[in-house]
């Protein structure tokens, strides 16, 4: 089904092991925003019920990966201690929980749309039966949500993506270089590349904003449960990232 519709949660989170180094927690089918926010929360809680047990807590659109060290914690005992921490938590997982622990941060990402910073915006404004200066003023129109940070070191999924876009697909063939800071959509998706990487969605524009650098603190500018927009830019070195 579509990204966005709402779909089905389960009453409880249902637990799965990967190997001997994880455990993958789900709490319903398909994704939509709401649902994303659940995992958040489901992971905010468990990070903090297991403390420095686990190695890392990594929430995604609905469902939970839990890492282990695998020589200090068995996998029989990664399950035992992830099942502990689901019973102990009180979250109610049907109707939705407008309680958070987080504090969501807004940034404006300036960008830079169209010609050699986005080289799939033309084709995708004819695709979509646009003019080139309606979709980039749509496009920057919402304010997009964090969903999970994934596929690459930093990499923010983004809800908010107009319906408008949900017809443009993913390329048939990805490129092998994406640029750093490439602001792509892909079937009813938003993300922004924090690094030279292949990639298969459309891009359409450039920012200058670094979303990764390992020497910061944390090393990802944004988290999940972050805003974001994006403005219209000129020049690449105007394109960079403002914080609310």
């Amino acid at each position: 089904m579509p990204l966005g519709e709402t779909q089905r949660v389960v009453a409880r989170p249902i637990l799965r092991p990967l190997g001997n180094s994880g455990v993958l927690v789900g709490i319903g089918d398909g994704a939509d925003e709401a649902m994303a926010m659940r995992a958040m929360e489901l992971a905010a809680s468990i990070r903090s019920a297991l403390g420095s047990a686990a190695l890392d807590v990594v929430p995604a659109y609905n469902s939970v990966l839990v890492r282990f060290d695998p020589l200090t914690t068995s996998a029989a005992r990664q399950l035992a201690m992830v099942g502990e921490a689901v019973d102990q938590l009180a979250i109610d997982f049907a109707p939705a929980n407008e309680h958070h622990d987080w504090s969501p941060r807004h940034f404006t990402f300036g960008v830079c749309f169209g010609g050699q910073f986005g080289l799939d915006f033309e084709q995708t404004a004819h695709d979509l039966g646009m003019r080139e200066r309606r979709m980039r003023d749509l496009i920057c129109q919402p304010e997009y949500r964090v969903a999970f940070l994934g596929f690459l070191a930093g990499f923010p999924y983004l809800f908010g993506l107009p319906d408008a876009f949900a017809s443009a697909h993913r390329r048939s063939s990805p490129r092998p270089r994406v640029p750093a800071g490439s602001v792509a959509i892909a079937a009813g998706q938003c993300g922004v590349y924090p690094r030279t990487a292949s990639g298969g969605w459309r891009l359409l524009g450039q920012t200058a904003a670094v979303l990764f650098e390992p020497e910061r603190d944390p090393a990802a500018l944004l988290r999940p449960g972050d805003y974001v927009r994006f403005d219209p830019r000129e020049r690449l070195a105007d394109a960079s990232a403002d914080v609310a």
